[in-house]
């Protein structure tokens, strides 16, 4: 199975940053050997633009950052997933640790965009992870597992295949701090057991799940020798367009 790789640019970048990022990345991809699947979450001021400009990419699959779980209404601020699918926007990053930590999401606001976007038939990257007191706690799967379960209430067989796992260890994002390889493994073997016990074993070994948390080009290797790893959600490795291309080429190179 293919790894995939999706790049958050979080609040980054202007429209002339998105036009300087297109053309180092097609530039750099036109001769790089690229064999995964990969897309970008998008600022949601630029997501119908950036649909726009890589609409000749057929590969590249657009994502929000996050999304409201109704379908209209006065939420100021806030973009539905009826937007999202206006634009075309293939689906959106779901309870991103910045999301819980600055704008108060819950988990039980995190399982209705989750049942909302998947129900619309628009993948969900849904993220999990813990904090650095819980992971020196010792208690980083009872909080992972925790999380995923209620992310997934009421979520149905026919609906979690539009899911996505990604496993943030919150202490590890933007920081530089890396977990070992093999701290990463056991979580996501908890996030498969668990996937297992709620739908069903074959889709517990199937679900895509990522791992994020100061991935790049010197230390993604040591990843991708795990066989529970389905790919990566990564932040400032996917600003520039040839740092991205470079991690998508070795992202592929075990496929």
């Amino acid at each position: 199975m293919k790894k995939m790789i999706i790049g958050n640019w979080k609040m980054y970048k202007t429209t002339s940053d998105i036009n300087i990022f297109k053309s180092e990345f097609e530039m750099a991809i036109d001769s790089a050997n690229i064999n995964v699947e990969y897309g970008i979450a998008v600022p949601s001021i630029y997501l119908c633009k950036v649909v726009d400009i890589f609409r000749n990419n057929k590969n590249i699959k657009i994502y929000a950052q996050d999304a409201h779980y109704k379908e209209e209404g006065a939420y100021t601020g806030n973009i539905s997933y009826k937007q999202l699918l206006d634009c075309n926007v293939y689906g959106s990053i779901i309870g991103h640790s910045e999301r819980r930590a600055m704008f108060n999401d819950t988990d039980e606001e995190i399982n209705k965009k989750v049942l909302a976007l998947s129900r619309n038939d628009l993948s969900t990257i849904l993220c999990v992870g813990e904090t650095l007191l819980e992971y020196q706690n010792k208690i980083s799967v009872s909080i992972v597992i925790n999380q995923l379960k209620k992310a997934l209430n009421s979520v149905m067989d026919n609906d979690v295949k539009n899911v996505i796992i990604a496993y943030e260890p919150v202490w590890a994002i933007g920081t530089g701090i890396v977990p070992k390889p093999e701290e990463v493994d056991l979580i996501i073997k908890e996030i498969r057991k668990t996937i297992s016990e709620l739908y069903n074993p074959k889709f517990g070994n199937s679900i895509k799940v990522l791992y994020g948390g100061s991935v790049n080009a010197k230390n993604i290797n040591d990843f991708l020798k795990l066989n529970s790893i389905s790919g990566f959600l990564v932040g400032s490795a996917s600003l520039k367009g040839s740092d991205f291309a470079e991690l998508l080429e070795l992202g592929g190179k075990d496929a």
